[in-house]
């Protein structure tokens, strides 16, 4: 891969086509895309692949534009002054529609696959923006939840609500936030873990913080198609050897310290 790189980077750099400032800032937005998809290849799932596009498409359009203005003023010199701003106000206008035509229909993203809520950037949105910012964060937690999940928060903040901090074992990150009680370990989301070798940190610290309670299981367990339990096997097999099962409320299923 690396020898690949190199390659496509000589043979950038011997185009005597290119300006040097074309040239270092296509050697950047070069090094910009590598740089993300490798990390995008460390998580190897699709949304994380299709986000590595976004800053090369960035500067590419910002590369792409600049170019098509360079253009744009070798033929302004060319035609008479009374044209000039008319056909300018046009190719601008046509440039920002391409652009919301572009947000509208965004690359390489399904809503059915990730959401039931309709695709919702338009005009009248941006105008709002503000107004729509402060009243969401100012609403109340319970807002966003389902009453499945209200009822599974009331319950854990009421069984940790002397302990200094709680510990999930699932999918669910945000549960730790909304019952309002530091995480007992820095893997506050799981899904991250991933090596054995964290695993192991991940099972020194429950070793020195003791979490009374963990929450296991929930209706996002599967999500990404492998549950916590499957991909940290070393992780899950410490919490077995050492907690047991002490109520399950829906498929949320809370264990107790031995």
């Amino acid at each position: 891969m690396f020898g690949r790189i190199r390659r496509a980077g000589g043979l950038l750099l011997m185009n005597k086509k290119l300006s040097n400032q074309s040239k270092i800032l296509l050697i950047f937005i070069f090094l910009i895309s590598v740089s993300h998809y490798t990390q995008a290849l460390s998580r190897s799932d699709g949304p994380h692949m299709r986000g590595t596009l976004g800053f090369p498409i960035i500067f590419l359009s910002i590369y792409f534009i600049n170019k098509i203005f360079q253009i744009k003023i070798n033929f302004f010199d060319q035609i008479n002054k009374s044209v000039k701003k008319s056909f300018f106000l046009f190719i601008l206008i046509g440039q920002v529609f391409f652009l919301f035509l572009m947000s509208e229909f965004a690359i390489g993203y399904s809503h059915k696959a990730y959401s039931l809520i309709g695709q919702t950037i338009n005009i009248e949105n941006i105008k709002t923006f503000k107004s729509r910012f402060d009243k969401f964060i100012n609403r109340e937690d319970n807002y966003y939840l389902d009453d499945r999940l209200i009822d599974i928060v009331n319950y854990y903040r009421d069984i940790v609500k002397n302990d200094k901090c709680v510990q999930i074992f699932n999918y669910d990150t945000a549960i730790s936030y909304l019952v309002k009680k530091q995480t007992c370990t820095r893997y506050f989301h799981v899904w991250a873990m991933g090596s054995k070798k964290n695993q192991l940190k991940f099972i020194s610290e429950l070793k020195i913080s003791k979490p009374n309670f963990i929450l296991l299981g929930g209706p996002r367990n599967y999500y990404g198609g492998t549950s916590a339990s499957e991909r940290l096997p070393y992780a899950y097999k410490y919490i077995l050897d050492n907690y047991s099962k002490y109520k399950q409320i829906d498929e949320w299923i809370f264990y107790k310290i031995n």
